[in-house]
């Protein structure tokens, strides 16, 4: 799973799928989508910052929480519905401010209850932790080597690996194009500091990329492909799965 400091965790379309007309009403009255969606990021984090403050000794990065702020929070999917829910809310919100209009004053009530009622639903169920987060890793650069692989296009990942072999959540896709006689190169960027290394994943376009590296890969030098590929690894995951799960009244751990 995606972390919470990861990239925004819905799109137009899932608010669509709750919300069918949410992205006509965002058009018709002027409302940037993508900017109403980080606005609720940043509220609903702020929010679970306080949650975990208050809890305490029962948060077990309670020590270290404002260094870390919300870091290691999961993107689990009670809290992807609560953010869909929160955005919608703040379109509807800046809809009614610009119109007055009651039908979009109903709107903004009923998403604003149902954010509140998915954060209980969240906490109820459980926020989930990780104890050592890793970030998702920026889009890679990907280029040509020589090679003997099929000519096509590629689809090509990667995800940043810290030094116990956590693996964070992957890229978002670039593609290459391959001709005859050669073979994908890719490059990447120094990753921060709590990341040891990185994992490739590549696969022909409408396939899913697979693990192209045995072992994670070094800063210092791109990734070449093997002359005859791609190899079948393992496919790309989503994720880091939480360690822990924190309610209202108690910790327990993901067994």
């Amino acid at each position: 799973m995606a972390l919470l400091t990861d990239e925004s965790p819905n799109t137009v379309e899932t608010l669509k799928a709750i919300e069918t007309s949410i992205a006509d009403v965002a058009s018709i009255e002027l409302i940037d989508v993508d900017i109403k969606m980080g606005v609720a990021l940043e509220e609903i984090s702020e929010s679970l910052m306080v949650y975990l403050i208050q809890l305490g000794s029962q948060d077990p990065q309670a020590s270290t929480r404002r260094q870390i702020g919300v870091s290691n929070v999961v993107m689990t999917p009670p809290l992807r519905r609560w953010h869909a829910m929160q955005s919608i809310a703040l379109i509807y919100r800046d809809a009614y401010h610009n119109q007055l209009n009651a039908r979009y004053l109903e709107k903004w009530k009923y998403f604003n209850t149902a954010a509140g009622d998915v954060r209980k639903t969240l906490l109820q169920t459980g926020l989930g932790l990780v104890n050592s987060p890793v970030p998702q890793a920026p889009v890679p650069v990907a280029g040509i080597a020589v090679g003997q692989w099929a000519a096509g296009s590629y689809v090509v990942q990667v995800a940043w690996v810290d030094a116990r072999g956590q693996v964070g959540s992957p890229s978002d896709a670039t593609t290459v194009e391959i001709a005859v006689g050669n073979a994908p190169l890719v490059q990447v960027s120094e990753g921060p500091p709590e990341v040891a290394g990185w994992n490739v994943y590549v696969g022909p376009i409408g396939s899913t990329p697979t693990q192209q590296n045995s072992a994670p890969l070094s800063f210092s030098s791109a990734w070449v492909a093997p002359p005859f590929g791609p190899v079948q690894g393992n496919p790309v995951g989503n994720g880091q799965s939480p360690d822990r799960y924190l309610t209202d009244n108690q910790s327990f751990w993901r067994r």
